[in-house]
């Protein structure tokens, strides 16, 4: 059995949380300007980066995934997949049906309501999109149904090369390993500037999870020399833990909106400057460099007893063990509930109301979902793993 690291699981749960209260304030489609400000360029901007948690999503996704390839037991392909399919895909039906069910019984816009709340159920719920979005791993129209889907697209196309992934890492050094990472992202992120492929929702071509690939083998190096990592933040003096730390949440808070202003206000007078830096967001520079912060956290997590003891407390793992579900159904609900009230209530108490329910819905859906899909597909993958190993078998003369 590989070590399980429960206060990731923790960092994760509140990851989803910053998605959920990020969403809460794309509701409003024009909020004051201090209020942008402090969201844009002070510590609470944490609180709303919904984007630099997802690109935290997939360096935690490599690492938690490559420790059962890491160790010396060996990993079957089609059973890890059961269970991938199992853990992503099926919790992810169940959550797409409810959209839909929710989405049938509400018809009209929001009034002074974002395109955000307007457009995911604009259209009749039984339309093309439906079984469009059930493949999952397509150019889905994301914003359909239920507009978090888009990660979840990237989660299963990775997850079906994951193995080759791993294998990648350990067969190149880690210098030719992280050049590969450049050269993916250079390849996926071209595609933003030239448009080889058209994104049917928000960033679901294959050229993107070209650009996400480099996240995950990001996760994959942690988990492969976590070893050393931990040995060498230990060796460090408090002063630089703290540092890192401080700088590894600076990065991943901040890379969304330093860029643009740098471009807009710093290299403005420089068309040549310009043009690179335009091309370097283009490029995905801002998502790198919240991957970057997620690593330098993921790492101090590691390494440090005290931070473990914080997260390991009771709040912190019930948010890691419901946040799957917080993240597929927080926005069916908050859409649902901002629909149904907004012409009896302020909008203010009706978004309250929406993290209310959606954290109750979401544990609901862990007891009565989750779990037992994931226990469904422990038990097809350990009897295809028997199949597997009786066909291997030499026969008996």
């Amino acid at each position: 059995m590989h070590q399980r690291f429960e206060q990731l699981d923790s960092l994760r749960g509140l990851a989803a949380s910053c998605v959920l209260i990020g969403h809460v304030s794309l509701v409003f489609p024009a909020v004051p300007l201090l209020v942008t400000q402090l969201l844009t360029w002070s510590p609470l901007r944490i609180l709303v980066n919904g984007g630099g948690a997802v690109m935290f999503f997939f360096v935690l996704s490599g690492f938690v995934l490559a420790l059962p390839f890491l160790s010396q037991t060996k990993v079957e392909y089609f059973p890890y997949l059961i269970k991938r399919i199992f853990r992503i895909y099926i919790p992810f039906v169940i959550a797409l049906g409810f959209s839909v069910m929710l989405s049938y019984f509400i018809s009209g816009d929001v009034d002074k309501a974002s395109a955000f709340v307007n457009i995911p159920w604009s259209a009749h719920p039984f339309n093309k999109y439906l079984l469009e979005s059930l493949t999952l791993v397509g150019n889905i129209h994301s914003d359909a149904y239920d507009p978090v889907i888009w990660s979840l697209a990237h989660e299963m196309r990775l997850s079906i090369i994951f193995p080759l992934i791993v294998l990648c890492v350990n067969k190149f050094n880690l210098k030719s390993t992280l050049f590969i990472c450049f050269i993916l992202a250079i390849i996926g992120g071209l595609n933003n500037k030239f448009t080889f492929e058209l994104s049917n929702g928000y960033a679901t071509t294959y050229f993107d999870t070209l650009r996400f690939i480099p996240m995950f083998i990001m996760g994959v190096l942690i988990a492969k020399y976590r070893i050393h990592i931990i040995d060498g933040v230990n060796r460090l003096s408090m002063k630089m833990k703290l540092s890192l730390l401080l700088i590894s949440l600076i990065v991943y808070n901040f890379s969304e909106s330093i860029f643009p202003y740098i471009i807009e206000h710093v290299l403005e007078s420089n068309h040549l400057m310009s043009v690179v830096g335009n091309g370097l967001v283009d490029l995905g520079i801002n998502q790198y460099g919240e991957m970057l912060g997620a690593i330098g956290i993921i790492v101090i997590v590691l390494s440090s007893v005290k931070v473990e003891k914080w997260l390991l407390k009771k709040p912190f793992l019930f948010l890691g063990r419901i946040s799957y579900s917080l993240y597929l159904y927080h926005l069916p609900v908050m859409l649902f509930i901002v629909h149904l009230l907004y012409r009896h209530l302020p909008i203010v108490p009706i978004l309250l109301l929406s993290i209310v329910v959606s954290f109750m819905v979401a544990t609901i859906a862990r007891r009565y979902i989750e779990i037992p899909c994931i226990s469904c597909g422990r038990l097809l993958s350990k009897k295809v793993t028997k199949v597997i190993h009786k066909r291997r078998l030499p026969k008996s003369a």
